[in-house]
């Protein structure tokens, strides 16, 4: 056992733990249904490369959330994480029987939410969500992201049913649902995730998303996509969607309209006080419907190997997870920066993408792996240049911006 392990002893299993490096924020992807209701073109799960799904049971087992919970319980006490956050994925979650849903979240609020801050999420296509999926979503305190590509002009390209028909006129409908429920169970609506098209126009939807429907929370997901192979017209796009979106969301000055890809930097930009250097351990890591464990989902058709451990939650501990070989490596590499990136001069807003909600995703390529810059490295610049101006504008000072971007901090 190395020095920085303390034994320890847990009264309430009953067991001998071992105390392991802390981690602050745990993140689990948890796929709970291993099918999906609708067929988005572009989905890299099941249109893409990957076919393992076929390999895996459709739902997650009562059993297997039992296991879940006792896992996370134990991570949670030996490596003292500080918040768990489940991610309730699919296939489409909602697939699953709502009694079998309900048993599921009161497994995991009863077990692991006395031993660490946690918050559970679901992510749905909302085309089978119900006032009565609502309620078990109020009961469990669960918040509800929807996902959706725009109007109907956009969305209906790509997120279609089996039969090829658009999905938004019931995505709508789910909306009003939840926005209604968010009034009195403030947090419930997550918001929009919109998939970025280059081929799109991003202010249009981002009005669509404001004026239409009303939606006060956005987050814009860019392509699912490594350095390796992207073209440029895709790199170009994304740059155009993204700030169309952005000036709109500047010239509305509405800022309790939330888009993940703005508010953060531009709070960054302007905060008064530059804050100490975070060394904050953060860790994301897939649970499958059979409990077997894998890396953080956005890299399955990248890193395949990773997705083929032989751990499961039923056997293992985090810590055999975290030491795993391949898995290890992958942290550290995912750590590393790029010499362009420690040369910028908007480096500390940026943060190698993850200050504009970026996935690591998008730095990797076969042969650097993670030593590279960001593929839309230059949508990131380009929206913290327009935030700096926007800040300007209103009056922040520019010592106050130059010093956030470079990270000096105040002694």
């Amino acid at each position: 056992m190395s020095l920085n392990q303390v034994r320890v002893f847990w009264p309430i299993m009953g067991v001998e733990m071992i105390e392991h490096d802390k981690i602050n924020r745990l993140e689990v992807i948890l796929k709970v249904t291993e099918r999906c209701n609708i067929d988005c073109t572009y989905c890299y799960y099941f249109n893409g490369n990957n076919r393992d799904y076929m390999g895996q049971p459709p739902y997650l087992t009562v059993d297997t959330a039992k296991s879940l919970a006792v896992y996370l319980r134990n991570a949670a006490c030996s490596h003292s994480i500080d918040e768990i956050r489940i991610d309730l994925h699919g296939g489409e979650p909602l697939l699953m029987k709502k009694a079998k849903m309900s048993a599921v979240l009161e497994i995991l609020r009863s077990g692991v939410a006395d031993f660490t801050d946690l918050t559970i999420c679901i992510q749905t296509n909302a085309t089978l969500l119900d006032e009565e999926w609502i309620s078990i979503f109020e009961k469990y305190s669960v918040s509800v992201g929807v996902s959706l590509d725009g109007s109907p002009d956009e969305n209906d390209l790509y997120r279609v049913d089996k039969k090829g028909k658009g999905t938004h006129s019931v995505v709508v409908k789910a909306i009003e649902l939840l926005k209604a429920a968010n009034k009195k169970s403030e947090g419930i609506f997550a918001g929009i995730i919109c998939v970025v098209n280059p081929d799109f126009d991003g202010k249009k939807i981002y009005r669509h998303f404001v004026d239409d429907l009303g939606v006060e929370r956005i987050h814009f997901l860019k392509a699912n996509q490594t350095r390796d192979g992207a073209d440029i017209k895709l790199v170009a796009g994304t740059r155009k969607f993204l700030l169309g979106a952005l000036n709109e969301w500047i010239n509305d000055g509405n800022f309790n309209i939330y888009v993940r890809q703005f508010t953060e930097p531009l709070k960054q930009l302007c905060t008064s006080s530059a804050p100490s250097p975070c060394s904050d351990r953060y860790v994301a890591m897939t649970v499958r419907a059979n409990g077997d464990i894998a890396i953080d989902d956005d890299f399955r058709n990248t890193l395949p190997s990773l997705f083929n451990l032989g751990l499961n939650i039923s056997d293992s501990a985090l810590a055999d997870f975290l030491d795993r070989p391949g898995v290890a490596d992958f942290h550290r590499a995912c750590g590393e920066v790029s010499p362009s990136c420690l040369q910028c001069g908007a480096r500390e807003i940026c943060k190698n993408g993850t200050g504009l909600a970026e996935s690591v995703l998008h730095r990797y390529s076969f042969i650097n792996k993670f030593r590279n810059a960001s593929l839309f490295c230059e949508s990131h610049q380009a929206i913290i240049i327009r935030l700096g101006q926007f800040a300007i504008s209103r009056g922040v000072p520019w010592s106050t911006i130059e010093r956030n971007m470079a990270g000096i901090r105040n002694n």
